[in-house]
């Protein structure tokens, strides 16, 4: 009977650590290279384009999804 709750308590364990794991991946977006993302909503190309060059970055920028959901705005380091 103890050898049952030990192996509950290690799987409760697992199930615990791999859920805050995969929280804290779910949420860590990785920043395309050469890359700097200024907002978290990006509606086109064209209009990111057009913001990152107001905000001074010279060779504009483009969406990027990170989710499926989740679009943001990144514009080319200068």
């Amino acid at each position: 009977m103890a050898f049952r709750n030990h192996h509950f308590y290690v799987f409760c364990i697992l199930c615990v650590g791999l859920s805050l794991l995969s929280g804290s991946i779910a949420f860590d977006f990785p920043i395309p290279p050469g890359k700097v993302c200024i907002k978290n909503k990006c509606s086109n190309d064209s209009h990111c384009n057009q913001e990152c060059k107001q905000k001074g970055f010279i060779k504009g920028g483009n969406c990027y999804s990170f989710t499926e959901v989740d679009y943001r705005c990144c514009c080319v380091k200068k």
